[in-house]
């Protein structure tokens, strides 16, 4: 699977001149996964949130974002295993920037 840049590189929905998307470089999407992935880590692990927004419903929604398919209530998980998956495949632009683990 790719990375699903499309959905990720919309511009928000504000009051904004222009209306096409903002394009964005693939390092900030990866940067995206790879946040979101350590997100859901340690949800599932300890049941933390990292933020204040990352409740298991909007990191479902991001996961959404990254990977193109919806998730349902208790499919955490999975969505955590996609979401590793399309950063393995994508490992060489995942090495371009530093990680704090």
């Amino acid at each position: 699977m790719t990375l699903n840049i499309n959905t990720i590189t919309k511009a928000p929905s504000t009051k904004a001149k222009r209306k096409r998307p903002v394009i964005r470089p693939a390092i900030f999407c990866i940067q995206v996964a790879v946040t979101l992935r350590d997100a859901m880590k340690k949800y599932l692990e300890n049941g933390l949130q990292t933020q204040k927004y990352h409740t298991a419903t909007n990191m479902m929604l991001g996961a959404k974002g990254v990977t193109g398919r919806t998730y349902k209530r208790g499919e955490l998980q999975r969505a955590y295993e996609e979401v590793d998956n399309i950063i393995k495949e994508n490992e060489e632009l995942e090495a371009l920037f530093p990680i704090a683990a």
